[in-house]
């Protein structure tokens, strides 16, 4: 009678303990789920851009300039072609690491996409400041040690690659790059934050930062020329 009583015993602790455990199995399950509802949705990058000199206008909207300013910006990208393009596309072709300058600008991988890898080459630090290259002046195309130093990764993959992604997202995480403001972005103070209370807003960063708007148009007009002419027939890219 007393083994009968322990064997019941050890079988009802036996049921209780698999089915506490099952339980809290579930909760852990659920509790991942829901944490993973919070990361990044999306694997690729959101935008489709075709870097030819028909699209440049088009590229300008989707990068999140308006119709005026997009406009402006291709006008920016003929003027520096018909003043650089020649010699820009000998520097291409003279490229001291056309390894590593592909790996940039020909949109092989989606770790970081052209239009952020380009900053490591056309834009320079000066007394401090994070400036666009004069391509007049510039002899060759040259990697930049302070993009290895700034986060530009994690900004693209916050601004760009969220389920809340905003249209002006390209925008405003080049500002917060060329402006040294990663931080801003990536702790998502306003104006650079998310949600209601994040005051996401392109027009505060550029109430607040005085010429920044034009800083932003110089380098998506110099990038957008770079990578045309590195994604052309015969380019960079080519082969």
């Amino acid at each position: 009678m007393d083994v009968n009583w322990r064997l019941f015993m050890a079988g009802a602790s036996l049921f209780l303990g698999v089915g506490v455990n099952g339980y809290l199995l579930s909760m852990e399950d659920i509790s991942g789920v829901e944490e993973g509802s919070k990361q990044l949705i999306r694997a690729e990058d959101p935008l489709r851009i075709s870097y030819v000199k028909a699209e440049r206008e088009n590229n300008m909207k989707t990068f999140g300039l308006d119709d005026a300013k997009a406009k402006a910006a291709a006008k920016k990208v003929q003027d520096l072609e018909d003043q650089n393009g020649e010699r820009l596309a000998v520097l291409l072709r003279e490229a001291g690491d056309p390894n590593q300058l592909a790996d940039a600008l020909c949109g092989e991988t989606q770790d970081v996409r052209p239009r952020y890898g380009a900053l490591r080459y056309i834009v320079s630090l000066e007394k401090g400041r994070r400036q666009v290259v004069n391509l007049r002046r510039i002899s060759g195309i040259e990697a930049q040690e302070w993009y290895l130093l700034s986060p530009v990764g994690e900004v693209y993959r916050d601004a760009e690659l969220l389920d809340d992604r905003q249209p002006d997202a390209t925008v405003m995480a080049i500002a917060s790059i060329l402006l040294n403001k990663e931080s801003e972005l990536l702790d998502h103070n306003a104006p650079w934050g998310r949600g209601i209370t994040g005051q996401w807003s392109w027009d505060k960063v550029k109430k607040e930062n005085a010429g920044v708007e034009e800083r932003v148009i110089e380098y998506l007009a110099t990038m957008h020329l770079l990578i045309e002419l590195a994604q052309a027939e015969g380019g960079l890219c080519d082969g």
